[in-house]
């Protein structure tokens, strides 16, 4: 099985929870605390998330469907410290597209799981 951090989903999480710890350092003191650590936590597990699919045989698409809510949650809550000026546009945009990149790889790991619960031989 292939290292998780070798995907290219694993480096662009990384990324993201790169910029998110880089972005929370900024935040008002009563918000880092919250707000920011939740954030940071939250992407943190989406990478463990990742490591756990790949070295998985059982239930990955599960896995990979908690993925993308952990991925909306995230968004919701960049969203709210854009919102409340915690966070440039142009911040929020780089954080936007990382976080769309994430999904899209996400969606595609969901629909080769998908393929590969099909039954053989035609639809059911």
């Amino acid at each position: 099985m292939a290292r998780a951090d070798h995907l290219p989903i694993y480096k662009k999480t990384y990324d993201l929870v790169l910029m998110i710890t880089k972005v929370v350092k900024n935040f008002p003191r009563d918000y880092k605390l919250v707000l920011g650590k939740d954030l940071i936590e939250q992407s943190r597990d989406i990478v463990l998330m990742i490591y756990r699919v790949n070295n998985s045989s059982t239930d990955r698409l599960s896995k990979i469907i908690e993925i993308l809510e952990r991925m909306e949650l995230i968004m919701l809550s960049l969203r709210l410290c854009k919102d409340m000026h915690f966070i440039s546009i142009g911040q929020f945009a780089r954080l936007s597209n990382l976080n769309v990149e994430i999904c899209k790889q996400a969606e595609g790991w969901k629909k080769s799981e998908k393929r590969k619960q099909a039954p053989i031989g035609g639809t059911a």
